[in-house]
C-alpha cells in the first residue's frame, strides 16, 4: 500500500535527501499514515483482495500514478495523487466492510521461556497487527520460526530422529566448543 521509495523526511536523519524528496515525502505523510492504519486492521496488503476487483484496479492505478510522482519529483501532484489514493482506501475499506469482511484478528501462539515473552503468528500479513495488540511481546512470524530452526537443525534433528517423540527443553554448545581447559598431558 506504501510508495516503494523509503521516507528520507530530513536531512538531519538523511543527509542525501534532496529538498523535492523532502516536499514528496511530506506530501505523502497523509496517505502513509492512512496506510499504516489499514495494514494494521486489514493485515499487509490484504485490503485489496478483500474489495471487487474494479475498485482494487482503481486503486492500483492511483498508487501507480502516486508512485509516477514520486519518481519524477513533483510534491505538488504528489500530495493530489496522495489524497486520491487516501480516497481509495477509504473506499476499500468501505467496500470490505459492507462485503461481510472483518478486521483481521490475528491468532498469536504466546510463551514465555526464561523471562522472555514472545509470540509466533502465521505469516507477516498479521505481524504489525499483533505487535501492535501485545505490545511488549516480541513477534515472530512462522517463516522466522522455521529459519531459525533450520538454523539450529542438527542439534534439533538429531535429538528428534535418535529419540522420537522427544521435545527439545534446550539447546546448549556441543562438548568441547566452550570448555578453554588445556588437555592434561
Amino acid at each position: 500500500m506504501k510508495h516503494h521509495r523509503t521516507n528520507r523526511p530530513d536531512r538531519l536523519l538523511n543527509p542525501g535527501a534532496t529538498a523535492v524528496e523532502i516536499r514528496c515525502d511530506h506530501a505523502a505523510a497523509p496517505f502513509d499514515r492512512l496506510a499504516i492504519e489499514m495494514e494494521r486492521t486489514w493485515g499487509v496488503d490484504q485490503l485489496p483482495g478483500l474489495v471487487t476487483p474494479a475498485l482494487a484496479e482503481k486503486y492500483g492505478r492511483a498508487i501507480a500514478h502516486l508512485n509516477s510522482m514520486i519518481n519524477d519529483g513533483k510534491p505538488e501532484e504528489v500530495a493530489a495523487a496522495a489524497a486520491n489514493c487516501v480516497k481509495g482506501m477509504t473506499a476499500m475499506d468501505a467496500e470490505a466492510r459492507s462485503l461481510g469482511h472483518k478486521p483481521i484478528t490475528p491468532d498469536v501462539f504466546e510463551y514465555e521461556h526464561e523471562g522472555h515473552h514472545f509470540g509466533i503468528v502465521r505469516d507477516v500479513a498479521v505481524a504489525a497487527i499483533a505487535e501492535a495488540q501485545r505490545p511488549g511481546i516480541t513477534i515472530y512470524t512462522m517463516r522466522e520460526v522455521a529459519i531459525a530452526l533450520h538454523a539450529a537443525r542438527h542439534a534439533v534433528a538429531a535429538v528428534k530422529d535418535a529419540f522420537p517423540g522427544a521435545m527439545v527443553t534446550s539447546i546448549r554448545s556441543p562438548i568441547g566448543e566452550d570448555i578453554d581447559d588445556e588437555l592434561p598431558y
